[in-house]
């Protein structure tokens, strides 16, 4: 299992997250704000960028990534970046059962 972690534009989400709800056994995402400190947001002033993250099955790594590439694109600077990480465990907080996402 892996979590994919994308800080794209703002103006780009509504595509990013109508790909990624095309995408078959995705169970979903958490969308939050997220400040942009970087010199490679393209500005000099701190820039709210949105936070996509999506937790997947390995399978499903590059259907993701291509998805959210693909639509939150722009080709200029500050369209944002796209982190893969390894998941270990998972827990459901209400049940305690383990693994099952």
């Amino acid at each position: 299992m892996k979590k994919i972690e994308a800080f794209i534009q703002p103006f780009m989400l509504d595509r990013v997250v109508r790909a990624l709800q095309k995408i078959e056994g995705l169970s979903g995402m958490v969308v939050s704000d997220a400040v942009c400190v970087s010199a490679d947001c393209g500005h000099d002033q701190p820039d709210i960028n949105k936070r996509v993250e999506v937790m997947v099955a390995d399978h499903q790594v590059e259907s993701v990534l291509d998805a959210i590439a693909t639509n939150a694109r722009t080709g200029k600077s500050g369209d944002g970046g796209i982190f893969v990480t390894p998941i270990e465990q998972t827990v459901v907080i209400r049940t305690g059962e383990r693994n099952v996402y």
